[in-house]
């Protein structure tokens, strides 16, 4: 059988990359949300190129013909531009994330349990069916909204520690805080648990972690709070892998254990009784040995104890105390005075953050971010008076101590504006040149406040025709008609006549121009009869206002 001959054009593109790009936009844009494509290649071609907003064609070189171009070749260009929407839907390439050692980052995530609910009044635990809760019956849901099982799971990167618990009802910012707090402190059976505080914590970009009452916890524990991108689900998959396995590990038995199962403390309870488990005996595929092994062996150099549960939480609904910075460097907060001359560019009179270390009983610090936005603590000593009243560890003696409180940067500041401002190098000659009545202020550069006013180009003046013509144009004063035929009556020693009445109320239907007044006298002065008699010259002059 004879073997077709290559064409001579293969392989060569005559699609343009602009095309191929507004081919690959359309299709991509008819994706439904579950993937589905909407659009195929021969409708994509056929509508654009209706629109006129693309071409999509060649040139035969033998016969000069234009053809449109094939399915098949405007795909062939889509893979070879690489804008084909099954590239373009490929996965983006990612960077493992790594923990240097045992507690150094958690990753906390909530799940609403969608195979159980608890009722009210300590009724067992009851199964949620495919039969009575789905779409179509949306007053079930309703019915269980607030019996609905909230899991919350931590888990620890490095090892894949696992801390388990069960809360009533729907995510909250409280809740997140008391997940937190309970992963946080050592249980009484501490053996295959998690606990301790972590470096880092990579959290969901929920309300509930990261609203207020979290993120407060957090930087009071000098915990990195990482709260991941939407849509990154990779950067979270720990702990989503670890909802997998409890529900398939623990929670798939529970509807056997539901004699047992009267409320939450009974669920948490066979929670720790499972995990402890589970931590202690199941084989990580990543390392080849039980996550309790790998995180014990080594979480002992990392391990920080935390505050205890009632500190934990005065740190997440309280606000640090807002005092000013006396002029003897201190602070008041909670009924006594804190030294504050330590802390790099404290200033008088401006506000400090000030709140309890959670760390150290009784200790007070001062909170400020350093430029990364980390949170910095610095301890401050209390002044303590003695039996006169006084502050003897932060007072000078007299006649003994003569050196005065470090410079704040204020006044360094201070100092060196008032060395400019007299010229001097020396502050004291400054201070010195300044006390005198005849010093002129910075006057060694020559300052002429006046030198804008002086040097201004000023435009010119206005001509005196001018003026006078915007005088003569101002506006008239109109009167109204009874005030005009009294002011002509005056000017005439006579009352007018209905005829000379009728001819101003005509011709000025709205009021009479103040200035036509005269004219007026001396038009009917002139005349018995207005209406007859011929207007005098004067009258030419008298405008008519609409």
């Amino acid at each position: 059988m004879r073997r077709r001959s290559r064409r001579s054009d293969a392989g060569q593109l005559t699609l343009t990359h602009a095309e191929a790009q507004m081919i690959s936009a359309y299709l991509m844009s008819a994706f439904s949300r579950h993937g589905k494509q909407r659009a195929s290649v021969t409708q994509t071609l056929a509508e654009l190129r209706a629109n006129r907003i693309l071409r999509a064609e060649r040139v035969i070189p033998a016969t000069g013909e234009v053809v449109t171009l094939s399915d098949a070749a405007v795909t062939r260009a889509l893979r070879h531009y690489g804008l084909h929407p099954e590239q373009l839907n490929r996965q983006t390439p990612y960077v493992h994330l790594t923990s240097p050692h045992a507690n150094w980052c958690w990753q906390m995530d909530a799940s609403v349990c969608v195979i159980y609910y608890l009722p009210r009044e300590g009724a067992m635990i009851r199964e949620m069916t495919e039969a009575e809760f789905y779409a179509g019956k949306p007053q079930n849901w309703n019915r269980i909204a607030g019996q609905m099982v909230i899991r919350y799971l931590m888990t620890e990167h490095r090892w894949g520690m696992m801390r388990l618990g069960y809360v009533q009802g729907a995510e909250s910012g409280e809740h997140a805080c008391d997940h937190l707090i309970r992963s946080m402190l050592r249980p009484d059976d501490a053996r295959g648990m998690l606990w301790g505080t972590p470096n880092h914590l990579m959290v969901d970009p929920g309300s509930a972690q990261t609203g207020s009452q979290f993120r407060r916890l957090c930087r009071r524990m000098g915990i990195n709070l990482i709260i991941n991108k939407p849509g990154n689900p990779r950067a979270k998959g720990q702990v989503e892998v670890g909802h997998n396995i409890v529900e398939r590990n623990f929670e798939h038995g529970l509807k056997l254990l539901g004699r047992e199962i009267r409320g939450l403390d009974d669920l948490n309870r066979l929670g720790g009784v499972w995990q402890r488990w589970f931590n202690t005996t199941a084989i990580h595929s990543r390392h080849g040995r039980t996550r309790f092994a790998g995180w014990a062996q080594e979480v002992a150099e990392y391990l920080i104890a935390p505050p205890s549960e009632a500190a934990m939480r005065d740190l997440a609904i309280r606000d640090p105390k807002t005092p000013t910075v006396a002029g003897d460097l201190s602070v008041a907060y909670e009924g006594g005075r804190y030294y504050v001359g330590h802390v790099p560019d404290i200033r008088v009179g401006e506000t400090v953050q000030v709140c309890l270390n959670p760390w150290r009983d009784g200790e007070v610090v001062l909170i400020r971010d350093d430029d990364r936005g980390r949170e910095l603590q610095f301890p401050l000593p209390e002044m303590v008076r003695d039996e006169a009243g006084q502050y003897p560890t932060h007072g000078a003696t007299i006649g003994v101590d003569y050196s005065a409180p470090p410079d704040t940067a204020i006044d360094a500041n201070r100092k060196a504006v008032t060395k400019l401002i007299a010229g001097e190098a020396a502050l004291k000659a400054a201070e010195k040149k300044l006390r005198r009545k005849d010093t002129v202020p910075l006057e060694a550069f020559g300052i002429d406040p006046l030198k804008r006013a002086r040097e201004a180009d000023l435009p010119a003046e206005v001509p005196e025709a001018a003026a006078t013509r915007a005088l003569e144009t101002a506006p008239a004063m109109v009167i109204s008609l009874v005030r005009a035929a009294r002011l002509i009556r005056d000017g005439l020693a006579r009352e007018l006549t209905d005829a000379e009445f009728e001819w101003i109320s005509r011709r000025w239907t709205k009021g009479v121009p103040e200035q036509q007044i005269g004219a007026l006298i001396t038009q009917f002065g002139s005349t018995a009869d207005a209406s007859v008699a011929p207007p005098p010259p004067a009258a030419e002059r008298i405008e008519r206002v609409a």
